[in-house]
């Protein structure tokens, strides 16, 4: 047994006060003269001997009480067999979750304030001298604190957007205990237990500490939350409409009806929708905006749901183009028909170069590539053109005119593209059209079926398999390949099988050109990152201006725009980009730009970055108590108790976690005791 004031025990000695009174007070015979003795025979015998008897166990209970009334106020400490064995100290850990899933509640108040409230609670009636390791989600070092210092964390802890990771407060508390064995750790871990905050295989071997997992009833279980949005266009243009998809998910056993959406661009509703979705079905809504002039914009949608509403705002931004980059690589001159499709719209910005003077620093600042016609790649060219589609760009293969066809098969090769043949004589025509392919989604929305196709004379015949990464766009009625569409990393190549010398065919002077360029120059996979998730490792490539020379000491930091933070990520330069990497920073949801002295170095000035918060904490599924016993029955774990808290058990859970504090109680009932079978001896004892 231990006391937590032991400084009181120094008033011991005043258990000798009875005896001092006992022996100065003790009752003395004298001789008693009566006339006549037979009056003595009413009255009861009392020896001498049993007199002392009775005062002696008086003194004793007396002095009994004091002593167990000095103890009380000392502060008793019982040790546990655990604490026995190691001759340590006890101390007290608490955990405290304080994700977003803890912002739920009923008409008696949000389960974060409860717990928050039972924390104070356990440290506010625990001794003086007692010792604290409290914990949250914020990823702190756990270190012992006094009383004081433990209130103060607890008052200081509020909701943030770090997800409950169980394993890693256990794994924590655990590493505390290895270290300092000098103290016996008793735990107490208050948190709704999402079964995304635990997994119940990870769970490290412990014998070192007592845990008890205190599961707060959450009877919030509905929730409905953006997940994500997404755009299939990867180049938006000034002035067009665009769709916005938006990923809903009921995360409940009910259905919602009319479910309101609203599309924010730069602080103006753009566009409204209302949904209906079933329990627990994920749902995609389309949404249509204009994309505006030419700047970043920065977006959300809202909805409306409660209690948990951190979820209820996607915020997202995106970049409008005024211009789309097309290089053209010729054999030697320019070529007539990119100039007169080209230069005929203002936001396509054509540049054409031969293969002997090709700028590969420039390579990654177009959206297209053309290689038009050479019969001379060479190996750098491909290495570069590689890297240049892998990286997002598109690219365009017209084979040359007169069958060197040697370094294009090697370029194919490359890309796993199969190979060419000949060419070969023979005319055909155009049968099938692939308009539901993107290159031509967006300009064809529908073909007559006599409609006038281009001629074809001369082809190259198409030697390689199809495969989920290569497919046709255009087919001839001989049954070969025109235009072949290949994936590659994040970009698109296009082969097209013919030259565009006319002794081929009519294509370069058809309509059907049209669209086939246009569509090229913007098609892709939307590789446009509209935001990110805080809390979740990410890289963000940026494209900087080649023209420009920057300091290689010169840092890019990111600002948010109600400018409460800024910070520089991890960043790294290579070809012509900025890679920024993200992990714990920022903390906070928000948009946040880019910058660094006079924004030199970047295509676009002030790119905008959008945060949000993760989605892990809109699953509202629980463990249920019986879970959590079965999985910690199936652990590792030795000493562990499972509480429930309702708002009927709240004493309960305190008392059980102050079980330690309320051992003075028991002294304070031994002295009643004392007290009570003293007034007996004294009122019955003859």
């Amino acid at each position: 047994m231990s006391f937590t004031n032991p400084e009181i025990l120094y008033a011991l000695p005043a258990v000798l006060i009875p005896l001092i009174i006992h022996l100065f007070n003790f009752r003395r015979y004298k001789k008693q003269y009566f006339s006549n003795v037979d009056l003595l025979k009413e009255i009861s015998i009392e020896t001498k001997k049993q007199n002392q008897i009775k005062h002696f166990i008086v003194m004793l209970l007396r002095m009994l009480t004091i002593a167990s009334l000095i103890f009380a106020f000392a502060g008793p400490q019982f040790a546990n067999k655990d604490e026995k064995a190691l001759n340590v100290r006890n101390i007290t850990g608490i955990y405290i979750d304080n994700s977003f899933s803890m912002e739920a509640g009923d008409l008696n108040g949000r389960v974060f304030d409860k717990v928050v409230n039972m924390a104070r609670q356990i440290v506010k009636d625990s001794p003086k001298e007692a010792l604290f390791v409290v914990q949250n989600n914020n990823d702190n070092l756990l270190r012992i604190q006094n009383k004081d210092e433990a209130l103060s964390f607890i008052d200081n802890t509020s909701i943030n957007s770090n997800s409950a990771n169980l394993n890693i407060v256990v794994d924590q508390f655990h590493s505390f205990a290895e270290q300092n064995k000098s103290y016996y750790l008793q735990t107490y871990l208050f948190s709704d237990f999402q079964k995304t905050s635990m997994v119940a295989e990870s769970i490290v071997d412990d014998s070192i500490a007592s845990w008890n997992f205190i599961k707060m009833y959450n009877q919030e279980t509905a929730n409905i939350f953006i997940d994500s949005v997404y755009i299939l266009n990867p180049v938006l243009l000034p002035d067009r409409i665009e769709n916005l998809y938006v990923i809903i998910k009921n995360a409940s056993e009910n259905s919602v009806e009319n479910l309101g959406l609203k599309l924010i661009i730069n602080e103006e509703i753009k566009s409204i929708a209302n949904a209906d979705i079933g329990p627990g079905e994920i749902k995609t809504i389309e949404m249509q905006f204009n994309t505006g002039n030419k700047s970043w914009k920065k977006a959300q949608i809202e909805i409306e749901d409660y209690p948990v509403t951190f979820d209820d705002k996607l915020l997202f931004a995106f970049e409008v183009y005024d211009k789309i980059n097309v290089l053209a690589i010729n054999k030697e001159k320019a070529e007539v028909v990119f100039s007169a499709f080209y230069a005929s719209d203002s936001i396509f910005n054509l540049e054409q170069t031969s293969y002997r003077s090709i700028d590969y620093q420039g390579l990654s600042a177009n959206n297209l590539i053309i290689l038009n016609g050479l019969d001379n790649i060479s190996s750098g060219l491909i290495s570069n053109l590689v890297d240049y589609v892998s990286n997002g760009g598109n690219l365009m293969l017209i084979p040359p005119a007169d069958g060197e066809i040697s370094d294009f098969n090697q370029l194919l090769s490359s890309i796993n593209m199969g190979q060419i043949y000949g060419p070969a004589i023979s005319e055909t025509r155009i049968k099938g059209v692939k308009l539901e392919n993107s290159i031509f989604g967006d300009a064809i929305e529908d073909l007559p079926e006599n409609a006038d196709l281009p001629i074809l004379f001369k082809q190259y015949q198409y030697g390689g398999s199809f495969n989920t990464n290569t497919i046709s766009l255009l087919d001839l009625l001989n049954g070969d390949p025109l235009l072949l569409k290949k994936d590659l990393g994040s970009g698109e190549v296009f082969l097209l099988n013919i030259s565009l010398d006319q002794e081929f065919s009519n294509l370069s002077r058809h309509k059907l050109f049209v669209p086939l360029m246009y569509g090229a120059a913007i098609a892709g996979k939307s590789n446009m990152k509209l935001f990110n998730t805080i809390g979740k490792p990410s890289t963000i490539e940026i494209k900087l201006n080649p023209k420009n020379e920057l300091n290689p000491d010169a840092a890019f930091e990111l600002s948010s725009l109600n400018e409460n933070l800024s910070f520089v990520p991890s960043q790294r330069r290579y070809a012509n980009k900025l890679q920024l990497n993200f992990d714990k920073l920022p903390y906070e949801s928000g948009f946040y730009e880019l910058k660094t002295s006079k924004n030199e170095g970047l295509v676009n000035e002030s790119p905008v970055l959008a945060f949000n918060y993760n989605r892990q904490e809109s699953l509202m599924d629980y463990y249920s108590n019986n879970d959590l016993v079965e999985i910690l029955k199936n652990s590792s774990i030795k000493n562990y108790s499972v509480k429930e808290f309702q708002n009927s058990s709240t004493e309960e859970v305190i008392n059980t976690a102050e079980n330690e504090a309320n051992q003075w109680l028991v002294f304070i009932i031994f002295a009643l005791l004392f007290l009570l079978s003293e007034s007996l001896i004294l009122r019955f004892w003859p």
